[in-house]
């Protein structure tokens, strides 16, 4: 895969077009799980956002060939059995260090939050986290779900425990983050969440970026699991003026469906229970993905509110899948 770096790296064109319409520059930061290209990515973004693709406007900090390199959509890879998932098989896939004992746990932790628990032996009350296969669930034994539930934990525990990883990608949403007068408005999903927290969280004392907005949705930063390893205090960042997150009910990576009573200060963060556009159908039911929170109204109100764009517009954008 063609490396997004070279492509993303223009802030200063950024931040002139945002003061040539008036409008502050959005940046997007996607999630876990094997991605399109970063031009096919960002446009889909931007279509079930903003109903069209934008003219040098937004900018995507792309990760995902760190992890998947040029592995395709809906690709499955080698399942162990039908029936069962071997954790330390999907960390060693994730190139994390054999005997990380922080990775298991927080894998195994992961799993089990999804309902995937090891049977406990009798006087061993520490036996969920110590196996290494656990039977999954008949909800997990579906090959999407499936992939999903792998991707998730092996994304997350990459990112925090693969020896230089999560500078590189931190890396990539450094090197897009304008410094500008403007605000910003950073839209994250799903592990990007996480990504946007640590890196705006470092930048905060020592960097000219203003960020008027943060916009999260399906974060798992609610998760007491993953607020552990976080690089930064569970807190708002000092240049952060607003975040919103969403949350659907049924999405599995938002376990924690509000941020607002964990970081501090309490009451800062507005929490909104959403329903997915693509959580509304049996056909296709996905309510994780990125573009089905970005289409709904109360996203786009948030973000265009945030960025100065006429309101007026939200209802007249259509609805697209990515």
């Amino acid at each position: 895969m063609t490396s997004s770096k070279g492509r993303l790296r223009s802030g200063r064109k950024m931040a002139t077009a945002g003061q040539e319409t008036g409008h502050w520059p959005v940046i997007y930061v996607h999630g876990i799980g094997v991605q399109p290209a970063p031009d096919v990515l960002k446009r889909n973004w931007d279509v079930a956002l903003f109903g069209k693709e934008t003219d040098g406007q937004t900018r995507m900090a792309y990760w995902a060939d760190f992890l998947h390199g040029k592995r395709s959509l809906g690709r499955t890879r080698a399942i162990r059995s039908d029936t069962e998932i071997d954790v330390d098989a999907l960390l060693r896939e994730a190139k994390v260090p054999a005997g990380s004992d922080g990775a298991r746990l927080l894998s195994r932790a992961l799993a089990a939050r999804l309902g995937v628990q090891a049977p406990v032996a009798k006087g061993r009350r520490d036996a969920g986290m110590q196996q290494r296969i656990l039977p999954l669930p008949a909800a997990w034994r579906k090959p999407l779900a499936r992939l999903f539930l792998e991707h998730f934990i092996q994304d997350v525990a990459a990112y925090f425990f693969q020896p230089g990883l999560r500078e590189k990608v931190q890396q990539r949403l450094r090197d897009i983050l304008p410094a500008t007068s403007d605000p910003v408005t950073v839209v994250a999903h799903s592990q990007g969440t996480v990504v946007a927290l640590e890196v705006l969280a470092a930048l905060a004392e020592s960097s000219s970026v203003r960020v008027g907005s943060l916009v999260t949705i399906g974060s798992p930063l609610g998760i007491q699991e993953v607020q552990d390893f976080l690089s930064c205090p569970v807190k708002v960042p000092g240049e952060v003026k607003a975040w919103y997150n969403f949350a659907d009910p049924f999405d599995v990576v938002a376990l924690d469906k509000g941020l607002g009573d964990d970081f501090a200060p309490g009451g800062f963060i507005v929490d909104r229970l959403v329903s997915n556009l693509q959580a509304r159908r049996p056909a296709g039911f996905s309510p994780h993905a990125a573009a089905g929170y970005l289409a709904l109204p109360e996203v786009r109100a948030v973000v265009y509110g945030a960025t100065g764009l006429d309101t007026t517009l939200i209802r007249e954008a259509p609805r697209r899948r990515s």
